[in-house]
């Protein structure tokens, strides 16, 4: 598994990758307001969240993460 960083591929950078959390299915999102003078709430509906997928890097000795991010190729 390896991810991209403004067009550069970790593998490319020699940054070693792994999954460390991944959600199969975003959250839903519930989408309601309240009506002034009402009991209750309007439901309009539900939505997916975002998907968060976290991942653990191991950047190689001698290499700084500022170095990383400023590499050409």
């Amino acid at each position: 598994m390896g991810f991209s960083f403004d067009g550069i591929t970790s593998k490319s950078m020699g940054i070693a990758s792994r999954m460390a959390e991944e959600k199969r299915v975003p959250e839903l999102k519930n989408h309601t307001i309240q009506v002034t003078g009402r009991d209750g709430v309007l439901d309009l509906g539900s939505s997916l969240s975002e998907r968060v997928i976290g991942i653990s890097c191991f950047i190689p000795p001698k290499r700084t993460m500022a170095g990383l991010l400023k590499y050409t190729g």
